[in-house]
């Protein structure tokens, strides 16, 4: 199973936190620290629980259906078009994106 892990250093330790799953924010005193944090915390998540699809019949019932879900597995590029569009970090991973590549530009071709 791979996750994109957002990583990023504060006031002298690092925060490690899986994409658009706040729950999993870690902190430790090293990258890698942090890295082996949060993946031992999602491995211990994904271990413990199992993935359900839950579908309603139609939208008049409120008897759901319960059916085991195993993972999407990921084949081609094609798969993963707009799978994070409703992602509530997406847009700080912009800003952070932006905010960095500024400071590239600024350190390259000064200000």
């Amino acid at each position: 199973m791979e996750m994109m892990i957002h990583l990023e250093s504060e006031n002298g330790h690092y925060v490690a936190q899986v994409m658009g799953y706040p729950e999993s924010r870690v902190e430790a005193a090293s990258c890698e620290a942090a890295l082996a944090a949060v993946g031992s915390s999602i491995r211990q998540r994904v271990d413990n629980g199992e993935i359900f699809l839950l579908s309603f019949p139609n939208e008049s019932t409120c008897s759901p259906s319960l059916t085991r879900k195993e993972p999407k597995r990921i084949k081609s590029i094609r798969d993963v078009f707009g799978m994070f569009k409703d992602d509530e970090s997406l847009e700080e991973l912009r800003e952070l994106m932006r905010r960095e590549r500024e400071e590239e530009l600024k350190r390259e071709f000064g200000e």
